[in-house]
C-alpha cells in the first residue's frame, strides 16, 4: 500500500498509510472501534469502494490493472465473525469446510481431491466423526473451528482471520 488515503465526506479514516507485506509475515491490526481495522481489511480483501482509487499492489499486481475480485479473494483465506453470523445454512460439515474452495456458501461440484483435503483438516482438528453432521446441529465452537477449516482449505498464500477467528470457543473446540 503506497500513501493509502480513506476518507468518508469530511472524515478521514486512513491516511498517508504506506504498507509492505512479505512473504512469512505476520501481522495483528489492532485498535478501538473506529480506527480502520476493517477498513484496512477491506482494502485487501477487494471489498472496500476505494481500493482502486488507492495504489495497492496484491500479489505483485497493481490493483485496478485487470484482475478480478475472484482472483483476488482466490489467493486470500477470510473468515470474520460476520462471516459466521450471515452462514444459516444447515449444510454437512464438511461441505462448509469445501466452500472455502470457491469462497461460496455452496459447494456445487464436491472433488475428490477437495475432500481428501478436508478429511486431513478435520483429522488434524480431531473433528473426524463430525464430518458428516449438519452444521446447525453443531456447538457455537465448532461451528467457528469449521469456518477457520474453511479458510485453511486451499492453502490461500494470505490469511485474514478478523476479530479473533476463535472467539469464545467451547470446551470441545478447546481440546
Amino acid at each position: 500500500m503506497d500513501q493509502i488515503k480513506i476518507k468518508y465526506q469530511k472524515k478521514t479514516i486512513i491516511e498517508c498509510l504506506d504498507w509492505t507485506v512479505k512473504r512469512g509475515d505476520k501481522w495483528v491490526v489492532q485498535g478501538p472501534n473506529g480506527s480502520g481495522k476493517s477498513t484496512l481489511i477491506s482494502l485487501i480483501y477487494g471489498d472496500h469502494p476505494q481500493a482502486y482509487s488507492n495504489k495497492i499492489t496484491l500479489f505483485d499486481r497493481v490493483r485496478g490493472t485487470g484482475e478480478s475480485i475472484w482472483d483476488i479473494k482466490e489467493k486470500i483465506g477470510f473468515t470474520s465473525p460476520e462471516l459466521h453470523s450471515y452462514f444459516n445454512y444447515n449444510h454437512q460439515a464438511v461441505d462448509v469446510v469445501l466452500s472455502g474452495m470457491t469462497d461460496t456458501f455452496f459447494v456445487q461440484n464436491r472433488k475428490p481431491e477437495w475432500v481428501d483435503m478436508a478429511s486431513e483438516l478435520f483429522d488434524y482438528f480431531g473433528l473426524k466423526e463430525q464430518m458428516q453432521n449438519n452444521f446447525l446441529t453443531l456447538s457455537t465452537g465448532t461451528q467457528r473451528l469449521l469456518f477457520f477449516m474453511r479458510t485453511l482449505i486451499k492453502s490461500p498464500p494470505v490469511l485474514l482471520l478478523v476479530s479473533e477467528p476463535l472467539p469464545g470457543p467451547d470446551h470441545q473446540s478447546i481440546q
